[in-house]
């Protein structure tokens, strides 16, 4: 089977289902509509019983330049904070933990020149969890939202004063590990959402701004992103 559904491309290699975002002008930007049709692919994949395996993949040179800003302009920018908090609950969180939770192998397609590109935009060090990089290296610690066993790997490298935190429903096994792996869960508290707002509007919290733009100018801080070397935040205002 190979279809287009929206913004998803889907192709089935024997018992692999992969799932392709298909808006590679806009360097596959997350809009709704194609974070919905993401959903609706993946929960197809999920019923199907002759696939057995699921791949997330992307067409054109980016995987995904991240939330769509120009249309969160457009469509929400007179959002109440409640209003933000319940889109961002459905189409950020819930999607993502439908596909952490998906009852068959989930892999995304990664592509490995990502590394070097990584390396060169000044990274310490970039690294795959099935790669021999890994050996001899020490970490401090360990933020995971994928699970299983190749963490495991990964976390055996790490100090024994450090910690392992992970929002990821697949287990780390935790044999030889240097610490337990604590379960990280998100709690949605509108009215906790908007103290934090008030504290960094206030100056109690403060975080380094590299770059201050207004939303029209959503491009030139996609592409200051993927330039990288930044010292902080974009913000981006009306």
């Amino acid at each position: 089977m190979d279809s287009n559904t929206d913004l998803i491309a889907v192709e089935d290699i024997g018992s692999v289902r992969r799932i392709i975002l298909d808006r590679p002008k806009q360097r596959n930007a997350q809009s709704q509509s194609l974070l919905q049709s993401l959903d609706r692919a993946l929960q197809a994949a999920q019923a199907d019983a002759s696939v057995n395996v699921v791949v997330i993949a992307a067409n054109g040179e980016h995987f995904s330049a991240g939330h769509d800003l120009k249309e969160a302009q457009e469509k929400r920018s007179r959002f109440s904070v409640e209003e933000r908090w319940q889109y961002e609950q459905e189409h950020y969180f819930d999607y993502c933990m439908r596909i952490y939770n998906l009852p068959k192998p989930t892999i995304a397609e990664v592509r490995r020149e990502y590394l070097e590109q990584a390396r060169a935009w000044g990274a310490e060090a970039a690294v795959t969890l099935d790669g021999d990089e890994i050996a001899g290296m020490t970490f401090h610690h360990v933020a995971d939202t994928v699970g299983g066993a190749e963490v495991a790997r990964a976390a055996r490298h790490m100090q024994r004063a450090g910690k392992i935190r992970t929002v990821a429903t697949l287990p780390i096994p935790p044999e030889g590990l240097p610490t337990e792996p604590e379960f990280m869960f998100y709690h949605a508290d509108g009215e906790r959402l908007a103290r934090i707002i008030e504290d960094v509007a206030s100056g109690k919290v403060t975080m380094p701004v590299a770059h201050r733009l207004a939303l029209s100018d959503a491009a030139e801080a996609h592409r200051l992103m993927e330039g990288g070397g930044l010292s902080g935040r974009i913000v981006l205002h009306p």
